[in-house]
């Protein structure tokens, strides 16, 4: 008799909590039909989050596929919701592959102002394409992961991406930075370029170089 007391204790205390709904990221549209020379444009939103509230993004670093046949990437545009790259609020980067979008962006602001300028729901990044071709062109995440502001996984997807490691990295270097430390740093990312969203591409062996690969070949 004890235990079904119990049990009914427990079951009514459950009964009172309430369980966050999980996050998730999707493409917006999932999939469309295009016709040869359209712009395609698709939104990369999160959605489950605080609502001016934690839990916030930090950064994410995400790799979206899509039929190299249908199309030709062109543009990846981010959100404001992690922080003004121009004002160095935020570190955005992206690069083009084969089949393949990598883009990622983090944050320099702190939680608490994060907290303060995120929705439940928003846009990370919107993806721009030429279609090459009429058909249906259709995208899913090949890898990623996006992080709180203090490095906590809050959506991943099996094997990241090639800039994994450099977000973790950076991800120490915004703690630093919200501590006014790292201005040297700062500083040369501005003579490469690639702090923000612009960038002056500089060529090696005849080929314009992306800015990732000027990311990764930067030695402060």
């Amino acid at each position: 008799m004890r235990r079904i007391h119990s049990l009914m204790i427990v079951v009514a205390a459950l009964g009172g909590l309430s369980f966050a709904s999980p996050i998730s990221v999707s493409f917006i549209p999932n999939s469309q039909n295009v016709t040869a020379g359209q712009t395609v444009n698709v939104d990369v939103g999160i959605f489950g989050l605080g609502n001016f509230a934690p839990p916030t993004v930090g950064s994410f670093d995400l790799t979206a596929g899509f039929d190299p046949n249908l199309l030709l990437p062109t543009d990846v545009a981010f959100g404001p919701f992690l922080g003004d790259p121009s004002l160095f609020e935020a570190i955005t980067a992206f690069q083009f592959s084969a089949a393949e979008v990598e883009f990622t962006e983090i944050s320099l602001l702190s939680p608490v102002q994060l907290d303060a300028m995120q929705p439940g729901n928003f846009v990370l990044a919107t993806l721009s394409f030429t279609a090459l071709t009429s058909g249906t062109a259709q995208f899913q995440f090949t890898s990623g992961v996006v992080d709180d502001p203090y490095g906590q996984k809050l959506f991943v997807v099996p094997e990241p991406g090639s800039l994994s490691l450099l977000v973790s990295g950076l991800l120490g270097l915004s703690t630093a930075l919200r501590r006014g430390r790292g201005r040297r740093f700062l500083t040369n990312l501005d003579q490469v370029g690639v702090r923000g969203h612009s960038y002056d591409p500089v060529a090696t062996d005849g080929q314009p170089i992306s800015e990732i690969e000027q990311f990764r070949n930067f030695d402060p």
